[in-house]
């Protein structure tokens, strides 16, 4: 039995194992707290940890020789969106495993620390509240809402994925076409940006849908919904490069259908408004022009052709903004 005099010296009895070698598993079975020395001979090798035996189990794997890059597999997975993962490449790289009991007479492998190992994801569940400050190294999921308390500073690239509309088909699958779109909430003011490309979409006749030439795919540009966008109160459109090949009055509008398709007339679509008609936009470039009407909730925003011009677009950019309210 452990004593608090004994528990220094007991915590100093780490049991070490043998290098299994590539392609093999570590011996943990029956052991407590156990460290590996790994030495690698070639690029490109692999180890498995197999699944713990039960809670409270110590597992320290240390890169002890490099002569090529290992890949470590986590039987059933480290976190609990279940990545099994995680490579080391330099000596001295380590990662530290903790065994907890998740069902039952399930068994998992949690991650305490770990230093040089790269393809490691992290993952928090539920409510995440931060007081002070929060430094972030290396990719992060989060699940739920992360709450930071304070002044928080991000150094380098901040990816937002996943927050944005989806476009339909008739848009994103044409030759050269770009439509990507964000939705960003600052302090209760809710900012959607669609940036579109019409290269390789096309126009028919005047106030017909733009998009993929010849297909009955969903041309629309994403939908507004009051989760992602809010109510919108204020909207733009700039032209940041001059229509060619297309017609150059290109009109935006919004409709509660969501299956309208290139040379489909846009004003028979269900409850189809347009948002600016504009006129030709030749000359007319880095200038937003405001709204003169916006998109409800639950509608999905087109681009239509002002007139009669059967062609496809070489070029023609623009940056929609729409401001919303939660």
């Amino acid at each position: 039995m452990t004593t608090p005099h004994r528990l220094a010296y007991d915590l100093g009895q780490l049991d070490p194992i043998a290098d299994p070698g590539t392609g093999n598993s570590f011996d943990v079975k029956g052991r407590s707290m156990v460290v590996v020395e790994m030495v690698s001979a070639a690029a490109s090798e692999t180890r498995t940890l197999p699944i713990p035996a039960a809670t409270g189990q110590m597992m320290t794997i240390i890169h002890g020789v490099d002569g090529g890059d290992i890949d470590i597999t986590v039987t059933s997975g480290y976190n609990e969106a279940g990545t099994t993962t995680m490579n080391t490449a330099t000596a001295g790289d380590f990662v530290t495993f903790y065994s907890v009991k998740t069902a039952a007479t399930t068994y998992r492998w949690r991650i305490l620390g770990y230093e040089g190992f790269t393809g490691i994801t992290e993952v928090e569940a539920g409510n995440q509240t931060i007081d002070g400050t929060l430094t972030v190294t290396g990719a992060t999921t989060l699940s739920s809402t992360l709450a930071v308390t304070g002044a928080s500073t991000l150094t380098g690239l901040t990816s937002l994925d996943g927050n944005q509309m989806t476009a339909g088909t008739g848009i994103t699958t044409g030759t050269d076409t770009v439509c990507v779109s964000s939705c960003v909430t600052t302090a209760g003011l809710i900012k959607t940006t669609v940036y579109l490309d019409l290269d390789g979409l096309r126009s028919t006749g005047a106030d017909d849908v733009i998009g993929v030439d010849g297909t009955s795919l969903d041309c629309h540009l994403g939908q507004i919904t009051s989760a992602r966008s809010g109510t919108i109160v204020h909207g733009s459109i700039t032209c940041i490069e001059t229509p060619a090949g297309g017609d150059p009055d290109v009109d935006l509008y919004a409709s509660t259908d969501s299956t309208g398709s290139e040379s489909d007339d846009i004003t028979a679509l269900a409850g189809t408004g347009i948002l600016l008609n504009h006129g030709d936009w030749t000359g007319v470039i880095a200038t937003p022009i405001l709204l003169t009407a916006f998109p409800a909730v639950n509608e999905y925003l087109y681009v239509g052709a002002g007139a009669a011009t059967d062609v496809e677009y070489t070029a023609g950019i623009f940056l929609i903004e729409l401001y919303g309210t939660a």
